[in-house]
């Protein structure tokens, strides 16, 4: 039983670092996935009739336009695509809908509270009185001139 035992030491070992690696690579996996996603726009409401990327890009640019005075210009738009309903909720999104009732719960108890990414921030008692810290005035060393 002890020869078995010592040649599963190394396996065991390296599986132990196997997994450390995986859960890094993973880690690292996300945080791309959000970069990508952190400068994105999605827009609702604009009929896809159209088949060219370059003609719902000119209506996009319209409506910004006309909705929200705002000109964009090509330059503007590094890749615009259409959204498939079913990857519009990533496992993410639909971890974060589920946290929704506990983070209301949270704030209700009085406690700061926020979602990052797909987990909930508990920060603990928020200040009620909502009394502003003020910064206790300075005195400025005086000119010897």
């Amino acid at each position: 039983m002890e020869r078995m035992d010592e040649k599963l030491q190394p396996i065991i070992a390296e599986n132990k670092i196997l997994k450390t690696k995986l859960e890094n690579v993973d880690k690292e996996l996300k945080s791309l996935k959000r970069a990508k996603k952190q400068n994105n726009l999605i827009v609702f409401g604009i009929k896809e009739d159209e088949k060219s990327n370059l003609v719902v890009l000119q209506k996009v640019k319209k409506v910004f336009k006309t909705d929200l005075s705002m000109n964009i210009e090509d330059l503007d738009v590094n890749n615009i695509y259409r959204i498939v309903k079913a990857e519009n909720y990533s496992k993410e999104v639909q971890r974060r809908k589920t946290l929704q009732p506990q983070l209301i719960e949270e704030r209700k108890k009085g406690n700061i509270a926020y979602l990052k990414f797909d987990e909930i921030i508990i920060k603990g008692k928020s200040n009620t009185n909502n009394e502003k810290r003020v910064r206790k005035t300075t005195t400025s060393p005086e000119n010897n001139n």
